[in-house]
This record gives C-alpha cells, structure tokens and sequence, in this order.
C-alpha cells in the first residue's frame, strides 16, 4: 500500500466519528416503540396519512396518557374522523369547523378567566379603565358561579340582561352588596366588558357556538383513559387563543401528571408566545411528552432551541432551509480528506520529476447534508430519496429511504398490529453489513 492509500485509509477511519449509517425502519413501527420526545420536519412531515397514522399509533400504545393535538390542516382532522370511522381509534373528540364542539373556558378558575379577559381588554387599547372593568368582570363570574359552572358561553348569556337585571339577580342570589354596587356603578366598564367577552367568541369561532353547552373541554376530555382530543388551532385572534390554550394546558397538568401533545403545523404569532414558551417549559419538566411536526419546524417555532431525542428529518424545499435545521438537530463533525501538494526535488538545478507529499486536510462539514438525502445520478439510474433518523436508544444517525419509511400504510380495512416483516426479517449486524435496524 503506498503512502496516498495509507493516508486515504486514515482519513476513513476518522471520518467514521459522524456516526452516520444507512438504516432500515417503517413509521409504523417507528412511531410504536420510540420513547420521548419526536421532531419531523421537512416536505414530508405534512404527509396526512402518515400523521393520521402516528396519532393511531400513540393511541394504540395503551400506556394512559391523554393526548391532546394541535393543529392548522383540517384534512388531518377529516383523516381522524376516517379513521375512528373504521374503528382504528377510539375515544377521539374533534373541535373543528365541522364540529364546533368545544366549551370555552369550561371548568376554568375565576382567576384565569379574569386573567384572560384582562388580556383581551389590553388588546383592544381599553388599559385606562382596565381596573374598573375587572372589577366588573369579578363581579359578573361570581353571579354566574353561584348557580352555575363559569365559562364563556355562561358569561355571554347573563351579559345580554342589563346592568339592572344582573343586579337584580345577584340580590335573588343574596351576593353582597359590592358586588351589586360593582356592577351598578360601573355602567362603562359593562359596556367594555361586553365587548372584551365577544372578541373572545369570535377567537373560538372555528371550534364552538356562541350557545355551546357540550361541557367538553380538555379538562373534562381528559379523564378518558387514553382519550385523544384533536383542536383546529388557527384563529382570527390567534395570541389570545394561544394564552388560552396555554391556561387550558396548565388546568389539565393540574389534574393529570403527565400528557402527549402534538403540534401539527400550528400558528405561534410572535417570539415568545405564551403556549410555545409553556410548552418548552413543561418538556424540560418532564410533564409534557412533545411531538411536533411541520414542513419547517424551524420557522414554526422560531427561535427555540431544536433539542429532540427523536428526530425524522426529510427533505426541504430548500436546501439552505434544510441545512440550517440539520446544524441546529444533528451539529457537525471534522470531515477529513488527502491532499497533495507537489515540489521539485532538492539540489536539482532542473528536472520533470516532481515531489508527491500527501498529507491530511480537515474541514467543518454537517453530520447530515442535503446531498445526503437527495437522489443521486448513477450510471444505472439515480439512487432514492432518503431520510434522517435518530433516536434516543442510540447516537447514530441513520439514512433511511423514504420509500422504506412509507411502505408500511394503511389499505382498506387491515390496520397492522404486529412488527412489520422489514424489521423481523432483519439480517445478523456484522460489521461488514452495511444496512442496519434503526430500532434495534
């Protein structure tokens, strides 16, 4: 072996430090014995069957955890409701434009309702009389607590009496006099309340009815053994949904120790939105199993830091977009490669002979690159599209085709139950075998 195959076989084995491999896994088993948190990005992560699929998955996993779906794509919604159809899936509520079946506020506190309808005051520009419509909004929640469970439906049908007739009522109730003077003598703060409480309807127009009574809410929905709640997440007042969605979620770790939330393409308006901020929050803590799934998880969540045990990293649309997340998921490595440099022999006045000095180069590369993953041109045709996959079970990173991923789907009415034949069939790893299971 000359010096430039020593070098070569050198640069080899240092560059197997990526912890790079191919690899072999369908998403049905993928998604069933993965444990922790999941990342999908990339064209591929907004494939509905295959989510419609995972959803099924996690439900079929029986290990009681509530699990709660954000999302923007009502088809995902419309493959759910297939899917419980055929009986793939049990105990799934949708709110969505089709079933406006959501209670807003519906087993809520006083304080986080106040705290709401402060929120949705400041952001109609009313914070000069905020204090006087506090008052009044306290007031109005504990007329209506005295006989009936608050929530915003309750609140809207009170607000349509007048000021007297409310009143009236809470002496009916025998509530103390300053809750009557409060909403007596606090004509103007009624009139601003009243309409802080119908911005809030028009921020739950996509999942429920002025009128709604169903008294379902994640509160009540997840004491279900194993329920799963899907919500249409997008709406015309899409922070103060999300600082709802954000008390909702803090209600529920109250009565639960732990939940599965998915996010599917969802709208975070601004950094530092208070459900992204509490939801990164609760995933440190342990109390919140994160899943999340976009075409560019990087822009949907802005600047959060990317830290997932599992992670399915497909194809982009762009190959910048697609490298910026593969740095921020997988990092980079020392890339290391020969080189030559050529030099005339000493003490030769002049000669056509030159000297070869192969030597080391090294060079920052991503772990995982675009090329990596997109076909290549080969004399017998081009390779397939492939993807990245990583779990917490192991440090490798593994190049998976993407046919492969997808080749385990739901047909007709046979949904698999048991380990896919790709995975059972698995050859003996040797270190001669080049193709590895990723769920080993």
């Amino acid at each position: 072996m000359g010096v430039n195959g020593r070098i070569l076989k050198e640069c080899n084995r240092a560059n197997m430090d990526r912890g790079v491999s191919p690899g072999r896994v369908d998403y049905h088993m993928f998604f069933r014995n993965i444990e922790g948190h999941l990342l999908m990005s990339g064209r591929n992560a907004g494939n509905i069957s295959m989510l419609a699929d995972m959803v099924c998955d996690y439900a079929s996993r029986g290990d009681g955890l509530p699990m709660i779906l954000l999302t923007g794509r009502r088809k995902l919604l419309e493959a759910l409701k297939d899917q419980q159809s055929r009986g793939y899936i049990s105990r799934l509520e949708i709110s969505a434009p089709s079933s406006k079946n959501y209670h807003p506020m519906y087993g809520m506190s006083a304080q986080q309702i106040n705290r709401l309808m402060t929120a949705a005051g400041e952001e109609m520009g009313c914070g000069a009389i905020m204090d006087k419509v506090s008052l009044y909004a306290s007031a109005v929640i504990d007329i209506v607590a005295a006989k009936y469970p608050v929530s915003l439906p309750a609140l809207s049908a009170i607000l349509k009496e007048d000021d007297d007739a409310i009143a009236s009522f809470a002496v009916q109730m025998g509530m103390s006099n300053v809750t009557v003077d409060n909403i007596l003598g606090n004509h103007e703060a009624g009139i601003m309340f009243r309409r802080i409480v119908w911005r809030m309807e028009e921020t739950f127009e996509n999942v429920s009815f002025p009128e709604s009574d169903t008294k379902y809410s994640f509160q009540t929905g997840c004491h279900q053994d194993g329920a799963v709640m899907a919500f249409y997440q997008i709406s015309s007042r899409q922070r103060l949904l999300n600082a709802y969605l954000k008390e909702e979620l803090y209600a529920v770790l109250m009565q639960t120790p732990r939940l599965r939330v998915i996010l599917d393409e969802v709208s975070f308006p601004e950094e530092g939105d208070e459900l992204l901020d509490y939801l990164m929050q609760m995933k440190r803590q342990g109390t919140i199993e994160l899943i999340v799934s976009s075409e560019n998880v990087k822009e949907m969540l802005h600047c959060v830091r990317l830290d997932f045990g599992n992670v399915c990293l497909f194809q982009h649309a762009a190959a910048g977009a697609f490298e910026d997340i593969s740095r921020d998921l997988f990092g980079t490595y020392q890339y290391h490669y020969p080189t030559c440099s050529q030099g005339r022999p000493p003490a030769v006045f002049f000669t056509l002979e030159r000297d070869m000095h192969w030597h080391i180069g090294t060079e920052e590369r991503l772990k995982i690159r675009a090329e990596d993953l997109y076909p290549v041109r080969r004399f017998f045709g081009c390779s397939s599209d492939h993807m990245a996959v990583k779990t917490t079970n192991s440090c490798e990173i593994y190049l998976v085709p993407v046919s492969e991923f997808f080749s385990c789907r739901l047909s007709g009415n046979s949904f698999p139950q048991s380990v896919s034949p790709a995975l059972q069939d698995s050859p003996p790893q040797k270190l001669s075998d080049l193709r590895k299971t990723v769920l080993e």
